[in-house]
């Protein structure tokens, strides 16, 4: 009887950690694609902002224009999150 026991909670067990797996693959995928386009966008707006071409504005003519910092953080913080995905689907 106790080995029917076992055998039951490992099925459902071993499905969540399937689900678990591909959820991270998913999040991993998924920050390091928008890590690469961020790192282009960051590049791209970089080259345009050394010849002074501001292309994205917010609010009023004037107001500072957004840097291609933004980007770059945001390329770091996917590129992150995709480390940090992969580092728990080996760890499982």
């Amino acid at each position: 009887m106790r080995a029917s026991k076992a055998k039951s909670h490992r099925g459902p067990k071993h499905k969540n950690l399937n689900g678990e797996i591909l959820m991270g693959k998913s999040l991993s995928t998924l920050g390091y694609w928008l890590g690469l386009i961020c790192t282009v966008l960051a590049a791209i707006f970089r080259l345009l902002a050394a010849f002074k071409i501001y292309v994205l504005h917010m609010g009023n003519p004037g107001v500072t224009a957004i840097s291609y910092l933004t980007f770059f953080h945001a390329a770091a913080l996917f590129f992150l999150l995709a480390i940090a995905s992969w580092c728990q689907i080996s760890r499982s």
